[in-house]
């Protein structure tokens, strides 16, 4: 791995790797909808100390569980078609509005006429977004509006910036209005929407409706509020940085493009196969990326992260880099966690909530370590110490373990099931207890027990018993 990913400390004498990328899922993710799931990598060395714990989830922050991203209270987004909309911008009858119109109309025709003025106006500035089209948004704001920089959206390959009008709030007088909206964008590698939350504040004047201020509402930044954005595109991925070096980003793109066909081997290629990475120049940033403190990051390599849609299915995913963090690993130790993070976009983890926790963590374990030359012995060395105290496991792991003092033993548990499938039966099977797993329409536990019998020909009871059987044999 090329130095421009990031400065290696004691390259070929201190060669650390991640004790064990993780990127856990939040245990309430699927009960409160949040807008985000996310998923991280830990970046400790070869021989663990420890794992980062997650903490749980918070009224206004990330998901792969560094914190949920959506305020109690705001509803889903809802994905618009191609093009710029928007769904109301008017309040509900008897909401205590006013609306001004030409002497004569009604006020539900002088409503319908700020609507579909607001409408066209944010039309327009969608446009001036998807088009680069710098001329075209400052007439959609005021002089002095407070806006995201135009640069840093015209450095993205943004082809969609759709607003979606999700709740109105009048002003002070008819003059002025403030607007909930989901922004819904797509870059040009994007299958699927990104959905971010803003408040816009509009005013009318002499030139008719303008925007006067827009904003991200949530606590979760986006890189377009972090600092100066560069682009840099690899054959088989999207890299953004953020006040970072074009020449640490073409490491990145390098190192994502190297890890895409170690996904594709074992996953298969039906996915986007263009994975975004973003990375951020500070730990700061990232925090404000995921609404988190820096110290909290202390131990994450990167997190994936991924807006879910009212119909439980995840929106555009981003890899997000602890930019320093990675830059203590060895180009090995690197590669890990780029291909644990690349695996949870192939699979779009964050709109499986049918599928064990263990199983998403596990599968992304294998391939990050897939042909990465590491031991076993190494890999799995918590869990192995525990098995020889006595104090291993006795279960598959669940979701409070992940959650818990035990999150280390979790994941190298997670990990070792896996590697038991494909032991046994062969990496094809790995993959089809997956999909089968995410295919299943009941309960996590009943769809992981009925891909088993199909598979192995046995329930969980049973794979338990084996996995066990084949702890004692790795710590023998």
């Amino acid at each position: 791995m090329d130095d421009g990913t990031a400065g290696t400390t004691g390259e070929g004498t201190d060669p650390r790797v991640p004790s064990a990328p993780w990127s856990p899922v939040d245990p309430g993710a699927w009960d409160h909808r949040p807008d985000a799931s996310w998923y991280s990598a830990g970046a400790g060395p070869a021989v663990p100390t420890r794992r980062r714990r997650r903490t749980g989830p918070v009224v206004a922050g990330i998901a792969v569980l560094v914190a949920l991203l959506v305020a109690a209270g705001v509803a889903a987004p809802r994905l618009l078609p191609t093009g710029s909309g928007l769904r109301s911008v008017v309040p509900a009858a008897g909401s205590g509005s006013t609306a001004t119109g030409s002497p004569g109309t009604s006020g539900a025709d002088a409503a319908a006429a700020r609507e579909s003025a607001i409408a066209a106006l944010l039309a327009r500035r969608g446009d001036a977004v998807a088009g680069d089209d710098l001329a075209q948004w400052r007439t959609t704001q005021t002089p002095t509006a407070k806006a995201p920089l135009f640069a840093r959206l015209a450095a993205l390959p943004i082809t969609q910036w759709v607003y979606d009008v999700t709740s109105t709030t009048p002003g002070k007088n008819a003059s002025t209005v403030a607007l909930d909206v989901r922004v819904h964008l797509r870059l040009d590698v994007d299958t699927s929407d990104a959905v971010v939350h803003e408040h816009l504040t509009l005013v009318n004047g002499t030139a008719g409706w303008r925007v006067a201020a827009e904003a991200t509402a949530d606590r979760r930044a986006q890189p377009w509020d972090l600092g100066a954005l560069t682009v840099v595109r690899g054959t088989h991925s999207l890299v953004i940085g953020i006040d970072t070096a074009t020449s640490v980003l073409r490491g990145y793109a390098r190192l994502a493009d190297a890890s895409v066909p170690g996904v594709d081997a074992v996953w298969g290629t039906a996915w986007s196969q263009e994975p975004v990475l973003v990375v951020p120049h500070t730990v700061a940033q990232l925090g404000r990326a995921l609404a988190r403190s820096a110290a909290s990051l202390d131990g994450y390599a990167a997190v994936t992260t991924g807006e879910l849609t009212d119909g439980g299915s995840p929106s555009a995913l981003r890899i997000w880099t602890n930019t320093p963090g990675m830059a203590e690993l060895s180009a090995t130790g690197r590669e890990v966690v780029v291909r644990h993070e690349i695996t949870h976009v192939a699979t779009n983890a964050p709109g499986t909530p049918g599928v064990p926790l263990w199983l998403e963590e596990g599968f992304a374990e294998y391939v990050g370590y897939r042909g990465s030359g590491i031991a076993l012995d190494d890999e799995l060395r918590e869990l192995i110490e525990a098995q020889r105290r006595g104090t291993a496991p006795r279960h598959l792991p669940t979701q409070a373990m992940f959650d818990g003092e035990e999150v280390d033993l979790a994941y190298e548990s997670a990990d070792l099931a896996c590697r038991l499938v494909v032991e046994e039966y062969g990496q094809k099977a790995l993959v089809r207890l997956y999909r089968l797993t995410v295919a299943g329409t009941g309960s996590a536990a009943q769809n992981l027990d009925a891909a088993l019998r199909q598979v192995t020909g046995a329930g969980t009871a049973a794979f338990e018993t084996a996995w066990r059987a084949r702890m004692r044999t790795l710590a023998a």
